[in-house]
This record gives C-alpha cells, sequence and structure tokens, in this order.
C-alpha cells in the first residue's frame, strides 16, 4: 500500500512535468547539516553557556575531529556505526581524546534533540574507549618540603607561584592570575568567573602565605604572581615542572 502511494505520488509530480528525483535530492539537500547545527549549537550554548576555556576547547575538538568528516552530512543521515569508527580511529593513537570526543558528541547531539532537529540521538550506547582512573597519587609532606625548599632556587614569580600552590592547594590558573585585588588581609577572594566551579570562593591565607606575597609579589601592574612586573600573568609551567623535577627528583 504504501509503494502504491509513493507511486501515485511520483505519476502525479511527472504529469505536472516535475521530476520526482530532483525534487527528492533537493529535499535532501535541504535537511540540514551537522555543520550547520554546530554553529548554532556554538552561538546558542557553546557561546553564553560554557566558561571561554571550555568553550574552545569544544571547538578544538569539533575542528580536528568531527568538521572535516561529519560537517557536510546532514544531520538525520547520521547513524551509530558511522560515529563508532570516528571514534575508534581517534582512540587508536589517544584513547583519552576519543572519551573527550564522544563525550562532546552526546552534548551536542543532545542538545540537537531538545531543539527537535533529531529525533534520537545516535551516540546512544556507545562505550567510551578506555576506562579512566581519576588520580590518586598524593604528595607525601616530605615530599612537599623538599619542594618548597627548591623554590629557594627558583626567580621570585616561580617561586611566589610554587609556594602559593603548597600553602593553599588551589588550581594553577587560580595562583598564576592573582589579581591585586583578590588579595584581602587575610584570605584571596576568587569571583566564579575564575575558578573552574564557576563559584566564588574564599580562601584563607596563613602566616607563611602573607609573608610570601609581602616578599615576592609584584607591586605595581595588576598581576600579583608574575615575571613582568605585574603587567602579564605568570606562564611557562612546563619549563618550572622539568626544573623542579630535576631539583627535588619527585
Amino acid at each position: 500500500t504504501k509503494a502504491r502511494k509513493l507511486a501515485n505520488d511520483a505519476r502525479y509530480l511527472i504529469a505536472q512535468g516535475i521530476d520526482p528525483q530532483y525534487e527528492k535530492q533537493k529535499l535532501r539537500q535541504q535537511k540540514l547539516k551537522f555543520a550547520e547545527a554546530w554553529d548554532s549549537f556554538d552561538k546558542i550554548h557553546l557561546s553564553r553557556n560554557l566558561k571561554e576555556k571550555t568553550a574552545n576547547e569544544y571547538r578544538r575538538l569539533a575542528t580536528r575531529y568531527l568538521l572535516k568528516k561529519l560537517g557536510p552530512v546532514p544531520l538525520e543521515n547520521i547513524v551509530r556505526s558511522d560515529l563508532v569508527r570516528l571514534i575508534d580511529k581517534v582512540g587508536e593513537s589517544t584513547p583519552t581524546t576519543a572519551n573527550r570526543v564522544l563525550s562532546l558528541l552526546n552534548k551536542f547531539f543532545g542538545w540537537c534533540l531538545g531543539r527537535s532537529h533529531i529525533e534520537f540521538i545516535p551516540t546512544f550506547g556507545i562505550p567510551k574507549v578506555i576506562k579512566e582512573k581519576p588520580r590518586d597519587r598524593v604528595l607525601s609532606l616530605s615530599e612537599m618540603r623538599k619542594i618548597y625548599k627548591a623554590t629557594d632556587q627558583l626567580s621570585k614569580g616561580n617561586r611566589l607561584l610554587v609556594r602559593l600552590l603548597l600553602l593553599t592547594g588551589q588550581r594553577v590558573n587560580v595562583i598564576a592570575r592573582l589579581l591585586r585585588e583578590e588579595v584581602q588581609a587575610d584570605h584571596l577572594d576568587v569571583s566564579g568567573e575564575r575558578n573552574k566551579s564557576g563559584s566564588r570562593i574564599r580562601i584563607p591565607l596563613s602566616d607563611t602565605a602573607r609573608a610570601c606575597i609581602g616578599e615576592l609579589g609584584s607591586t605595581v601592574g595588576p598581576y600579583i604572581v608574575s615575571t613582568t612586573h605585574g603587567q602579564l600573568p605568570i606562564s611557562g609551567f612546563s619549563k618550572l615542572k622539568a626544573k623542579l623535577d630535576q631539583l627535588t627528583g619527585v
């Protein structure tokens, strides 16, 4: 019955001088493509709801692994087997990155489903390439003492960075980009925009931490931890890490 209806519809179009195959191809071309949906996802979701660093990482993953292969494909033509092959290909060299790409696809297709661009999420049921284990290695007190003592051989900016990391337990970007107005009498007051959780944090400062800031912190420019007289935040973390490894053996 369905086939007869399709045949009758095709005959009707032919009777009007319309090529059914051309119309079918034209309709297919009008379907929303992956790249078009991604542009909307970026403008509506990434740019508005995510931190710039996170949004840029998603854009990097999409540009490198997704848009070239999936960009011109209509969303409704993307099937799970295609995505499995794509994820497995990434996983051959970088399994952890493959997990990140899969997570991004889940978020993207979930957003598309909410916008009625698709009827189901094609990544549903695709397993992670590798089971990731959370880090459980922590520094011992003796190792922390070695690192703290080794900072005597670092420049003032690097010395202050490492010491404050040890004395406050904060993430490296929180301390490295510490602003003058964030340093209060007995605590650090860091806005949600600068904190990974998105929430404002207040970090108590010990007497030792305050003394380090007073002795080693930049007295000019907006940034406290700096090697450029406070004009730019400190950087070069990989070189610093390598030097600490060499100095401490930790």
